[in-house]
């Protein structure tokens, strides 16, 4: 019997500009630079042509790079102190600017900016959606924080 496969397309280059995007998995890779990065994979949550399509999303653990890397734990709302694990951010979103840039003679979607939470406008209501509501109520503990630092989510 033949193999049977889904014709939804989710890929593609999500539209320049900015875009809610919900972390769905990850993988951890080890850079050329020798330090580790995450690679998440991430799915553009807004309504329009762009909905559903899903984007690779690396954060390196690079010292060079800790800017970005904390661009990116502001836009996702995490604590300012502690300690996390990759996992902890499944399933959460976050808002970012979309850019195209030629890779290799390729175009590809490249996250310019990611958006403090706080400046983020809710495309879903009064403030920005955290994922799934059954772990809206769930409190995270990163090592080295007390708990009135946890991080909800």
């Amino acid at each position: 019997m033949p193999t049977e496969f889904e014709l939804n397309r989710n890929t593609g280059l999500p539209s320049m500009g900015v875009h809610t995007f919900k972390i769905l998995r990850f993988s951890e890779e080890m850079g050329g630079s020798g330090y580790p990065y995450i690679r998440y994979t991430v799915r553009v949550e807004d309504p329009g042509e762009d909905q559903g399509k899903e984007v690779l999303c690396m954060i390196s653990l690079s010292p060079a790079a800790a800017w970005k890397k904390d661009q990116f734990l502001d836009a996702l709302g995490a604590p300012k102190k502690g300690k996390a694990t990759a996992d902890k951010f499944v399933g959460h979103t976050f808002q970012a600017n979309i850019a195209h840039e030629l890779v290799d003679g390729i175009k590809r979607a490249v996250f310019d900016e990611y958006l403090p939470k706080e400046d983020q406008p809710s495309l879903f209501g009064s403030a920005p959606s955290l994922g799934d509501s059954d772990k809206d109520e769930e409190m995270y503990k990163f090592e080295g924080q007390a708990e009135e630092d946890a991080f909800p989510f």
